[in-house]
């Protein structure tokens, strides 16, 4: 972490800067480098390995802020909170879901009736690994 001066001298601290020199930028480092870029401010998830990676680069890239982790126990939990929270605030949240049956409990939400909080989620088919 590096610490920035503010204008009224103090320092505030700022997240980790993507890919410093000598490190290996992942994948996942890139998209949740792109979360972040779209301003949503918490990311709903069920933890689990077919997205490990972004779930580690959330938290050891970014430095688990914007998107800041709220950890569920149920894609359906993920989608709702995320659901809920946009029509509260009028903001965007983002929610991640697992492949196949993680995808189809998270569908419920395309057939709620809420012209004004058009559904996104991120979805991952398996882990990728290095070579």
């Amino acid at each position: 972490m590096t610490a920035r001066a503010v204008g009224d001298g103090r320092s505030t601290e700022e997240a980790p800067s993507p890919a410093s020199e000598g490190r290996t930028l992942w994948g996942s480092d890139a998209i949740a480098e792109a979360l972040r870029a779209t301003g949503v401010p918490y990311l709903a998830l069920s933890p689990g390995a077919s997205y490990r990676g972004l779930h580690d680069s959330l938290v050891n890239e970014i430095g688990n802020t914007r998107p800041e982790i709220l950890l569920c126990l149920h894609e359906e939990h993920a989608v709702a909170i995320a659901h809920g929270y946009s029509k509260v605030t009028d903001e965007p949240m983002a929610a991640a879901v697992h492949s196949n049956v993680g995808l189809i409990h998270a569908t419920w939400l395309s057939t709620m009736p809420s012209p004004t909080v058009p559904p996104a989620a991120v979805r991952s088919d398996r882990p990728c690994r290095r070579r």
